[in-house]
């Protein structure tokens, strides 16, 4: 998740210039931060995922181990 956040400080601070989307000028930082920001939730729900197939009890049947 640092990766993440050092990645978002670095659009925001070096990417100046304005792009035109549905005609309106839109800063290309924040068009930046927003793919990096679903990024991020996709690798937090990732990291959740992970978690609750470790804590699951292994019981046999439906295992975590053969899903993916």
């Amino acid at each position: 998740m640092l990766a993440f956040v050092v990645l978002g400080i670095l659009a925001v601070t070096t990417l100046t210039q304005t792009v035109s989307l549905a005609g309106r000028q839109v800063p290309l930082s924040v068009i930046t931060l927003v793919v990096l920001g679903m990024f991020a939730f996709r690798s937090w729900l990732h990291h959740k995922r992970e978690l609750l197939e470790r804590s699951e009890p292994v019981n046999g049947h439906g295992s975590a181990q053969g899903r993916h």
